[in-house]
């Protein structure tokens, strides 16, 4: 987001977004949840991380800086950072930023045998296309791709047909895509 009056913004609620992913989790039973975020400077995990902050305080569960591990939104950082979230024994369930991570996820379970959901719940963010071809498909947090763009084009035309349109900000709620990665622990 560019600040200023020149230009629009269209963008997805990454705070709202990862308040589902951790509401979600935590209904289904997960406390122990490991957090593997992007570059800690970058505004959308600093808003997903405030989302989950948000989450916890609503459930009245102790943030633990401990279950957080800096990641770089790639799959090489989720493996990186599943390794040293694995070193604690109670973590039922990842949380990765996105879905990229969660992959990394996937493979140091599978590196150790480890069943997703039945061992190892995880949830990412994105909900990219290959997420839901895994052998266990990944329930993720979907930016509504399809419809940001068509709003993009909606607002481009917007501003060739009217030289005097305002810019505004278009902020769209994205949705839980739920699928079998997460076992209910109740």
């Amino acid at each position: 987001n560019i600040e200023g009056d020149m230009f629009d913004y269209i963008g997805t609620s990454h705070e709202y977004g990862s308040y589902l992913a951790t509401k979600y989790l935590i209904e289904m039973g997960h406390k122990e949840i490991g957090i593997i975020t992007g570059k800690m400077d970058s505004a959308t995990t600093i808003a997903r991380l405030r989302g989950l902050k948000k989450t916890y305080k609503e459930f009245d569960i102790n943030f633990d800086q401990s279950k957080v591990y800096e990641g770089d939104y790639s799959i090489e950082s989720g493996t990186k950072a599943t390794e040293l979230l694995l070193e604690n024994d109670k973590i039922t369930a990842i949380y990765a930023f996105n879905d990229m991570m969660a992959y990394g996820v996937y493979k140091v379970a599978t590196e150790r045998n480890l069943s997703i959901p039945n061992d190892l719940s995880v949830i990412g963010f994105d909900n990219l296309a290959f997420s839901e071809l895994l052998q266990v498909p990944l329930t993720s947090v979907s930016q509504k791709i399809e419809e940001l763009g068509q709003l993009a084009v909606n607002v481009i035309f917007e501003k060739i047909e009217n030289d005097d349109a305002i810019t505004k900000t278009y902020i769209i709620k994205p949705d839980l895509v739920i699928r079998e990665s997460v076992m209910d622990k109740k």
